[in-house]
């Protein structure tokens, strides 16, 4: 299905883009049938569990979780913030390396707010 809507969106480039926030929750906006229509979905269930999971240091099923979430959702950034922390908990600090630089490449005002920027300025203090 990645592979469709990629295709889609060269064709038209009008679909309507998804926004994620950092807690999981995102929105839509682009042409619709009404003119220009803005939509909100999402939920913070992965996000709060991702959460639980790093703050009881269970770094392994933490680490199973959020690389289920990139796959699942690639736009979604805030994955590869819980990611990195799972791979320095679990002493890998080149992999947590890897995935916050990718999360500076691809971030964006979204992800501006708490607690996506605590945890990214945390894993930029430690990691330097």
């Amino acid at each position: 299905m990645a592979k469709l809507d990629e295709i889609l969106k060269a064709v038209n480039p009008n679909i309507p883009a998804r926004t994620y926030r950092c807690d999981g929750r995102w929105q839509t906006a682009g042409p619709g049938n009404l003119g220009f229509e803005v939509n909100f979905g999402g939920d913070d269930s992965a996000f709060k569990e991702m959460a639980r999971l790093n703050n009881s240091g269970q770094y392994a099923d933490l680490l199973k979780m959020c690389l289920s979430q990139i796959q699942f959702a690639p736009e979604w950034l805030t994955p590869r913030l819980f990611c990195g922390l799972a791979h320095l908990g679990l002493g890998d600090k080149i992999k947590a390396k890897e995935l916050l630089k990718e999360f500076d490449s691809k971030t964006g005002p979204a992800y501006d707010t708490e607690p996506c920027h605590q945890i990214s300025t945390h894993l930029h203090a430690i990691l330097q």
